[in-house]
C-alpha cells in the first residue's frame, strides 16, 4: 500500500526520501503507512519536523518536549528506520514504543543525539543499531537492556569514555549475549575495566581503534568466536601476558589483530611480547610490516626486519640479565653480611632486650617498676662455673652469715621448670649487683659468659650505666683472656684479684681479707 501524502513513495523495501506536506502529522503517518521503511533525510526534514514537533507532539526527540507519557506507535510492518545525517540536536528521555512492531534496524548516525536517558522500550526485535557520530556523552546503562536480540552496535565517534571506563561490572552490555559486532572507536577511551564485556560471548568484531588506551586489560577468554580485534591508533606498548594467553586459547588461525599506530616498544621488558608476535600461530597481525616500535632512547625501527630486532634484543637482554643477576647477588650478599655483622655486634643487647621484654610480659608492669626503684629481692647474683662450686658455696655461706646478705646462686635459687636463660635474666634483674668469679672454667662456659653479658646489658640499658657488675679474678692472669669488648670492665677497675689459689679455702689471712673486702663492696650503696 502506498502513501498518498508522499511524493513518489511506494511500497518498496528501501524507501526513498519523501517530501511531507505541512498538515502531515505523525499520528496520520502511523495510521496510514504499511511500508517496511521510513527515511528521514535533510531534504525533507524541515517539513517533517514542522509537523511532528508542533504543539503537543507525539515524537519525543525535540529539546522542547515535556510530555513523556505518550506511547509512540510505529507502522506495524516497519523494519528499518533511516534517521541519519539530519544534524538535529536532541536528548532522548523516556521513550515508550508500542509493542506491536517489527523494527529490527535503526540508522541514526551523524546527528547530535548528545544524551540518551530513556528508558527506550517496545522495540525488543532490534538487531542493528548505528548511533555513531552523534557527539553523545551520556547513555544510561539501562538503555541497552531491553535489546537482547541486538547483534550489531556502532557507537563510534562519540564521547562515551566515562561511561565505559566506569562500567566495572559490565552492566552496560550484560543482556547483549547475541552481540556480534561492537564499534567503540573514536570515543577518547583511556582504559577499560577487565569485566566490561564479560557477558558478550558471541562477539566476533571488537573495534577500539582511535582511542587512548595505554593498556588492554579486557577479559576476552570467553569470546570463542572473536575474529577481529581492532586496537590500532592507541597508546599501547604491548599486550599483557594474560591477553596473549587468552588469544592463544582461541581456535587456530581465528583472529586478526590491528596494532598499527600504537607506541609499541622494543625493549627487554617487551621481548616476550615481540617473540609472541612473531611465533604465534593463532593470531594474524594485520599489516604487521608497517608497524614501528621505539628502540633505545630516540630510535624508531620498522617491523619489516623483526628477526634482526629480536636478535639484537636477545643479545642485549642476555647481558642485561646477567648484570641484574650479578647485581642482585651482590646486593643480597652485602645486605646479609651487613645484617650479620650488626646482629653479631649487638647480639648480647638483642638477647637481653628479648628476655627483658619477655619478663615484662609475664609480670605486672607496676610491680616491676616498684621492684626496680625501691627494692631488690637479692643483694647480688653470684655467677660461677660448676667446677668452682665448692669454694663458692662456702664463700656464699660466709657472706650471708657475717654480712646479712641475700645472695642468689643458680644451684639453689633458680626456679625449676623455667628455662635457663629466663632464670638468668630474672636473677640479674632482681639483684642489686652481679658478681662473676672469673676462672678458665668460667670463660669456657657458655652459660657463664651469657650471665656476664646479660649483666653488662642490665647495667647499660636498665640501670642507667650504674656500676652493678663486679668481677672477681680467682686465677692470676685470667683478665688477659677476656674478650676485647669486655676490657672496659678491667679498665674501670670493677674487679678484685684473689692473691693465690692457696687461700681459697680455710681461714687464711688472705681468704679472710678477701671475704671482708667483697662483703663491704656488696653492702655499700
Amino acid at each position: 500500500m502506498s502513501w498518498d501524502i508522499f511524493d513518489k513513495c511506494n511500497d518498496t523495501k528501501i524507501a526513498t526520501p519523501c517530501t511531507f506536506t505541512k498538515d502531515t502529522s505523525l499520528d496520520k503517518l502511523v495510521r496510514e503507512n504499511d511500508n517496511g521503511n521510513i527515511t528521514a533525510s535533510p531534504r525533507n526534514w524541515n517539513h517533517f519536523t514542522d509537523s511532528i514537533f508542533a504543539a503537543d507532539s507525539f515524537f519525543p526527540f525535540s529539546s522542547g518536549y515535556t510530555n513523556r507519557n505518550h506511547t509512540i506507535y510505529l507502522p506495524r510492518n516497519l523494519r528499518v528506520l533511516y534517521y541519519h545525517d539530519n544534524l538535529y540536536k536532541m536528548s532522548i528521555p523516556k521513550f515508550p514504543i508500542g509493542l506491536n512492531n517489527k523494527l529490527t534496524h535503526i540508522f541514526a548516525q551523524r546527528n547530535i543525539i548528545y544524551e540518551i536517558i530513556g528508558p527506550v522500550t517496545g522495540i525488543s526485535q532490534l538487531q542493528y543499531a548505528d548511533l555513531s557520530g552523534n557527539y553523545c556523552k551520556n547513555i544510561s546503562k539501562y538503555i541497552p537492556q531491553p535489546f537482547s536480540k541486538l547483534e550489531f552496535l556502532n557507537l563510534s565517534n562519540n564521547a562515551l569514555a566515562p561511561i565505559f571506563e566506569n562500567d566495572i561490572e559490565g552492566e552496560m552490555f550484560r543482556n547483549q549475549r547475541l552481540l556480534s559486532v561492537l564499534d567503540l572507536s573514536f570515543n577518547r577511551i583511556v582504559h577499560l575495566p577487565e569485566r566490561v564485556l564479560q557477558n558478550n560471548i558471541n562477539l566476533r568484531h571488537l573495534d577500539l581503534s582511535f582511542n587512548s588506551l595505554s593498556e588492554f586489560m579486557v577479559n576476552i577468554s570467553h569470546m570463542k568466536k572473536l575474529k577481529t580485534l581492532e586496537l590500532s591508533n592507541n597508546q599501547l606498548v604491548e599486550l599483557d601476558s594474560e591477553t596473549r594467553k587468552s588469544l592463544d586459547r582461541l581456535p587456530l588461525n581465528s583472529i586478526n589483530i590491528h596494532l598499527i599506530g600504537n607506541n609499541l616498544k622494543c625493549s627487554c621488558e617487551t621481548l616476550d611480547f615481540l617473540k609472541w608476535m612473531q611465533n604465534s600461530k593463532n593470531v594474524h597481525f594485520v599489516k604487521m610490516k608497517d608497524y614501528t616500535c621505539s628502540f633505545g632512547r630516540n630510535a624508531t625501527v620498522s617491523f619489516k626486519d623483526l628477526n634482526t630486532i629480536l636478535q639484537k634484543l636477545e643479545k642485549t637482554c642476555s647481558s642485561y640479565t646477567l648484570i641484574i643477576v650479578l647485581m642482585t647477588t651482590l646486593i643480597i650478599v652485602t645486605m646479609t653480611t651487613t645484617i650479620s655483622r650488626i646482629l653479631y655486634r649487638f647480639r648480647w643487647k638483642l638477647r637481653y632486650m628479648y628476655y627483658v621484654a619477655k619478663e615484662k610480659y609475664k609480670e605486672d608492669v607496676y610491680r616491676l617498676e616498684f621492684r626496680r626503684q625501691n627494692s631488690f629481692r637479692f643483694d647480688a647474683f653470684i655467677s660461677y662455673a660448676d667446677e668452682d662450686r665448692r669454694y663458692i658455696i662456702e664463700l656464699v655461706k660466709s657472706l650471708e652469715k657475717d654480712y646479712c646478705l641475700s645472695l642468689c646462686i643458680h644451684n639453689r635459687d633458680f626456679i625449676p621448670g623455667t628455662g635457663i636463660a629466663d632464670n638468668i635474666t630474672n636473677a640479674i634483674h632482681c639483684s642489686r649487683r652481679t658478681v662473676c668469679f672469673m676462672t678458665k672454667h668460667f670463660l669456657d662456659s657458655y652459660w657463664c659468659m651469657f650471665e656476664l653479658n646479660m649483666a653488662r646489658m642490665e647495667a647499660i640499658y636498665s640501670r642507667n650505666g650504674q656500676n652493678v657488675l663486679f668481677l672477681v679474678a680467682l686465677e692470676s692472669g685470667i683478665m688477659k683472656r677476656l674478650p676485647l669488648q669486655l676490657m672496659d670492665l678491667v679498665n674501670s677497675k670493677s674487679y678484685l684479684d684473689f692473691p693465690s689459689d692457696e687461700g681459697r679455702t680455710g681461714d687464711t689471712e688472705s681468704a679472710i681479707a678477701f671475704t671482708a673486702k667483697l662483703g663491704e663492696t656488696l653492702t655499700s650503696d
